[in-house]
């Protein structure tokens, strides 16, 4: 039996990519009834056709710790970069996917942060990483630059909190709301750019 759910979609050369988690349960043998996470990554064309499907079951999970795929994207040469992460004393596992399915490299990467909020992919495959201090009252932000495996000096993001939410920005770095409004953010800034104020706002 499978329950299938997708999750993670995302846009890119006109197709759309996206995970399937289908969770299998073998009951032929009342004794031995056998579970399987299996985790696909798909591809769809822009007319619904399915092109393409990479079972990734077996990099996700191993003998000593299984991953959770934590951010998925396509970058600005085509490739599907998915950053997979376990526990903080794990490496963080980096598949990259090229258009066709075929899986053109696999990294593992030891970040130096502590206390790993989120891992974004930026267009030109470097990652974005969000972080916080011990007592995480206090968010970083830093890169880490895939081709040479240097990571950058975490950056104070001014005015952060948790209770706020982060996103990737499109044409900054980071996009953060709170209960006053929508602000924008690059690594290196003074302050957060408010983008709306959701009190003195003119949208009903």
């Amino acid at each position: 039996t499978y329950y299938d759910w997708i999750n993670r979609p995302v846009f890119g050369n006109g197709k759309v990519f996206a995970i399937a988690n289908r969770n299998y349960m073998d009951d032929s043998d009342p004794q031995n009834v056998i579970y399987k996470n299996l985790q696909e990554l798909i591809c769809w064309g822009s007319d619904g056709s399915k092109l393409w499907t990479l079972d990734l079951t077996d990099m996700l999970q191993s003998e000593n710790y299984s991953r959770w795929l934590s951010e998925m994207d396509v970058v600005e040469d085509g490739s599907i970069y998915l950053v997979c992460q376990s526990g903080s004393e794990d490496p963080t596992e980096v598949i990259i996917v090229d258009q066709a399915g075929n899986i053109k490299e696999q990294k593992q990467i030891r970040i130096s942060q502590k206390n790993i909020n989120n891992i974004y992919v930026r267009p030109d495959g470097s990652l974005l990483m969000l972080s916080a201090n011990d007592t995480w009252d206090k968010y970083f932000g830093s890169i880490y630059d895939m081709n040479t495996g240097i990571e950058g000096e975490a950056s104070e993001i001014p005015g952060a909190l948790i209770m706020n939410g982060y996103m990737k920005g499109s044409t900054t770095d980071f996009v953060i709301t709170n209960s006053q409004g929508i602000f924008t953010y690059n690594l290196g800034d003074t302050e957060m750019k408010p983008v709306m104020d959701f009190i003195n706002s003119d949208v009903d």
